[in-house]
């Protein structure tokens, strides 16, 4: 092996998707070795994924563009797991320790960017499968709920208990977002490739400008609302907070939305607000599922409830 390369091992780097992440260092430069677990994605979805990574580079996209093997595939088999490499993306995510509107408007306009980019790879018209499966969890959300009662407030864990009692004081939201995304569930939407998992983590900024964004494996095709809700709900966290609108505005500028698409990301932000916490609740308490960084799982379900406070101190009209 050449001295001159340094490998890092970095684990799950922080975050919950079961990929192992490599920092390879050499003297041509940086790259990301990341395994992807057992569990997903199949080698078809890994493919889909990589081609509209290679449109976005293409494009200026500031997205880890995977590197082709000397056989031109961008990801290789080994011992049954898939590998990919790229290049290291410069920044740092540090929205969440110092948040400006030059940040957020910018990474907004790189989302939009984004946006544009990969509706040239796959466009499609109809009904989002997202909002399907949140009106699907959400009426079955009450029976979770008191089935995962007892264990939560007995819990060792007091973050735990602390999110159980927030989420239950925002239980009439539930049969709202329920009824509200209902209405939508059969509404033709435009579809394209969206990131779905994008928030503060996987923004990396130097200065104030988006220098990459990371983490693509929950990509799927549905509407880009889906995207503006997760990543205005992580640096915004208050549909009715100014930089709220004055980051869909700036969005608009460069991918223009319908009214009533711009309601939608507000139902997925409740609603993801509430599904998300009674997940961690049920994989906690119920499935009882480990963690390799619980300073990490705390960290998250901190955040949750403080949304959760937000949420309880607004009326449900």
């Amino acid at each position: 092996m050449d001295r001159s390369v340094r490998i890092t091992q970095l684990g799950n780097a922080g975050g919950f998707s079961g990929a192992c992440i490599t920092l390879v260092e050499a003297e041509v430069g940086k790259c990301c070795l990341r395994q992807w677990p057992h569990s997903h994605p199949t080698q078809q979805r890994l493919d889909w994924i990589h081609r509209n990574l290679l449109h976005a580079g293409v494009n200026g996209c500031p997205v880890p563009v995977p590197i082709r093997t000397c056989h031109g595939d961008t990801f290789v088999r080994f011992r049954d797991r898939f590998w990919e490499l790229s290049p290291w993306m410069p920044g740092s995510a540090d929205y969440e320790t110092t948040p400006n509107l030059p940040r957020l408007l910018n990474a907004i306009q790189k989302l939009a960017e984004f946006h544009r980019s990969t509706a040239q790879v796959q466009l499609e018209f109809g009904p989002s499968a997202n909002v399907k499966s949140r009106v699907e969890q959400l009426a079955s959300s009450q029976t979770l709920m008191t089935s995962i009662e007892d264990a939560a407030l007995n819990h060792t864990f007091p973050p735990i208990v602390r999110l159980y009692n927030e989420l239950h004081r925002c239980r009439e939201w539930f049969p709202h977002c329920l009824q509200e995304l209902s209405q939508t569930i059969d509404r033709p939407l435009v579809l394209q490739p969206v990131i779905r998992d994008i928030w503060h983590d996987h923004i990396l900024f130097t200065g104030n400008e988006v220098s990459g964004i990371v983490d693509f494996g929950a990509m799927q095709l549905d509407h880009v609302s889906l995207d503006l809700a997760r990543l205005l709900g992580s640096l915004v966290g208050d549909p009715d907070d100014p930089d709220w609108l004055a980051a869909l505005e700036h969005y608009c500028s460069y991918r223009p939305l319908l009214n009533y698409e711009i309601e939608v990301i507000r139902l997925l932000d409740q609603s993801a607000v509430l599904l998300s916490s009674l997940n961690w609740l049920r994989w906690i308490v119920l499935e009882k599922r480990e963690y390799e960084d619980w300073q990490a799982v705390q960290r998250r379900i901190d955040i949750l409830g403080q949304r959760l406070v937000r949420l309880s101190g607004q009326a449900t009209g």
